[in-house]
């Protein structure tokens, strides 16, 4: 996507190296305000990381203020994303069976779930865990300092599951 987008759209790539305001959307970790910034894509080490999150996380910051929403040229740089992260010959298409397991790299890979219909027995209901893996300092590809910010809720197992007054 990063390559492609450097091909079609450079002004816009240039615009996704800058930090968006994104809402934490209630995962926000104890002591942090509930809406973070980010690029999209950041480079360290010669490397290109991505951090794109689903769009809702952009669109609902405005609740925090509305000087926290998007610009019409982000808008349009994360619309043009979307479009591109269609096109079938950047895709991969897989159907999970029971059992199954997807480890990906978030920082590298982009992914998202399509839809599903589950059952409406309590026993057969979907069951989907989410696992944050915090690879060892050295043994992974470095961040730059704005990622690794955010990969320090990682290294510490994730965001906490608040407990609902």
């Amino acid at each position: 996507m990063h390559n492609v987008l450097l091909q079609e759209r450079p002004d816009l790539l240039e615009l996704l190296y800058q930090p968006f305001n994104l809402d934490w959307r209630g995962e926000n970790p104890e002591g942090e305000k509930p809406w973070y910034a980010c690029p999209m894509f950041s480079v360290y080490d010669g490397k290109v990381t991505s951090r794109i999150t689903s769009r809702i996380f952009f669109e609902s910051v405005v609740r925090w203020g509305e000087e926290l929403g998007m610009t019409d040229k982000q808008r349009e740089a994360l619309n043009l994303v979307q479009q591109i992260s269609e096109r079938p010959e950047l895709r991969l298409a897989m159907d999970f069976k029971e059992g199954d397991m997807q480890f990906i790299n978030n920082h590298i890979m982009l992914h998202a779930r399509g839809a599903y219909e589950d059952y409406p027995e309590e026993e057969r209901k979907r069951h989907l865990l989410r696992m944050w893996i915090a690879v060892p300092e050295g043994k992974r590809r470095k961040l730059s300092p704005v990622l690794a910010d955010r990969y320090r809720i990682v290294a510490m197992g994730g965001i906490p599951k608040k407990i609902a007054a």
